[in-house]
């Protein structure tokens, strides 16, 4: 079982969890972070987070697909053995409400970390056998602690492999093939400097009570 908490290389600065530029390396996110229009970032992404669609060729997983996700054989939805999704077992997703989901195991931030929505025609479906023409995998940067964040990045690596696109909701652009996620990681820290310089550290109690 992976262990994100222990793989993130982020320095304590101030009141928050900062990337190290090396890693992170974009010149302008302290300003963009003061004035979040000029970092090109919808204002719903501070609050409610960053989400990707990742696309399959037809015909997509079904329902008994996806569940392998969760380490085991749906016993009323076969797989149909087109997706090897039983090797994602590892992402520790279970079935959370009508969805997927990685749950927190730490106590720290909300109670899911990634949440994973079938969607057909670009929308999220529940309680529907499939096949999916993708899955959108999403996470809120204000109600996680910054090491929850390689673990998503890793739940939209992992997907992504086995897809023909990814698309970055937020901006609505094409990650590429192979995914490159350095967009998404910048969007990411710049929200979690965003809230830094606010005086909120995500993942923090102070963060659960920020409404939007």
């Amino acid at each position: 079982m992976a262990d994100w908490s222990a793989s993130v290389p982020f320095d304590q600065v101030g009141t928050a969890p900062r990337r190290p530029s090396s890693t992170w390396g974009r010149p302008d996110w302290e300003a963009n972070a003061y004035n979040p229009s000029g970092s090109g970032l919808p204002e719903n992404s501070y609050y409610e987070g960053v989400s990707v669609q990742v696309h399959f060729a037809s015909p997509g997983p079904t329902f008994g697909d996806l569940f392998l996700i969760c380490g085991e054989v749906h016993r009323n939805f076969p797989p149909t053995g087109r997706y090897p999704f039983a090797d994602l077992d590892r992402l520790q997703f279970v079935q959370v409400d009508d969805y997927f989901g990685v749950r927190t195991s730490s106590g720290e931030g909300d109670d899911v970390v990634t949440w994973l929505y079938p969607v057909i025609d670009g929308e999220a479906v529940h309680h529907h056998p499939g096949p999916f023409d993708a899955v959108e995998l999403a996470y809120c940067v204000l109600r996680h602690p910054t090491y929850r964040i390689e673990q998503y990045l890793d739940c939209v690596a992992s997907f992504s492999a086995m897809a023909v696109s990814t698309r970055y909701v937020n901006r609505d652009t094409d990650l590429g093939t192979p995914t490159d996620l350095g967009i998404l990681r910048d969007d990411i820290g710049a929200v979690v400097d965003y809230w830094s310089i606010r005086g909120i550290t995500v993942g923090s109690d102070a963060a659960l009570m920020v409404d939007y």
